[in-house]
């Protein structure tokens, strides 16, 4: 193949009487270019192989991508389109998808409620144990938990006393999940009302994280 294709540049530069040294390093110049300018779309075309290979997604799956999270509504061979939780629709080449971190919140079987109250410095032992006591045992009730939920008076700080409260939840669903946690708030609220239990002024007192 290369004594043929030396000489057919060479029969052209005889008969045509080219400069083939010049053709050769047009040839390669122009080869580059296009390579360089196919670059993108031929590793967009690798992350769509991937993505139907590896199949880290599926559409209608609601995924995270960096700080971009939604639904996925469709897979082509370029980009992936996903609808963002704010109904925006963002489109993202497949490269970024397959070496961008993902998280596939579909695919997620178990949520972490935690919960941490700073409350007065005031607030008598006999109260503040009676409340975790309350909580803990409504916490372990919940027939959506997910082994035994965690209510501990954990420290005391210059300006409140901490109880922190973890409890994780067999629920996949995030607009279920939402709910829940929702009413697990109102409870704690019901149970510190019930033993006079209250805030410290002017304290963080609400942190919510997933698993």
């Amino acid at each position: 193949v290369i004594i043929a294709g030396v000489g057919f540049l060479i029969m052209l530069g005889v008969a045509f009487e080219l400069d083939i040294v010049s053709l050769v390093t047009g040839l390669g110049i122009g080869g580059l270019a296009i390579a360089l300018a196919a670059k993108e779309t031929l590793e967009n075309l690798l992350g769509s192989f991937t993505i139907f290979l590896d199949k880290p997604f599926s559409v209608g799956d609601q995924v995270k991508v960096g700080s971009i999270e939604g639904h996925v509504e469709s897979i082509g061979f370029r980009s992936t389109r996903i609808r963002a939780l704010d109904k925006m629709l963002v489109i993202l080449p497949n490269k970024k998808m397959v070496d961008a971190e993902l998280i596939n919140e579909t695919e997620r079987e178990l949520r972490r409620f935690k919960l941490v109250l700073h409350l007065r410095r005031d607030t008598s032992a006999e109260r503040l144990r009676k409340m975790v006591e309350a909580l803990h045992d409504y916490l372990s009730k919940r027939t959506d938990g997910d082994g035994k939920p965690l209510v501990n008076f954990k420290e005391i700080t210059a300006s409140s006393i901490d109880v922190h409260i973890v409890a994780v939840l067999r629920i996949p669903d995030g607009d279920e999940f939402t709910a829940a946690q929702e009413e697990i708030n109102y409870i704690v609220l019901e149970k510190m009302k019930e033993f006079g239990c209250e805030f410290a002024p002017g304290a963080n007192t609400l942190v919510v994280e997933k698993l």
